[in-house]
């Protein structure tokens, strides 16, 4: 479960705050973050993937 969050949130998050300078500095561009229909709702025995895509989908909507 740790290397799953590592993986698909804390890497999410890495990424977009490394490049989030460079995209304010040059005035335009966009963030586009990629999750899954298991962001929206849980299934039986994928439950550690569906809370790091709620995670993704929670730190997408943050950003906007």
């Amino acid at each position: 479960m740790e290397k799953l969050l590592k993986v698909n949130v804390l890497g999410m998050v890495t990424v977009v705050h490394s490049f989030l300078p460079l995209i304010k500095k040059s005035g335009s561009g966009r963030i586009v973050n990629t999750a899954s229909i298991l962001g929206v709702l849980s299934v039986p025995y994928v439950a550690p993937y569906c809370m790091t895509k709620f995670a993704v989908e929670a730190f997408s909507d943050a950003l906007r």
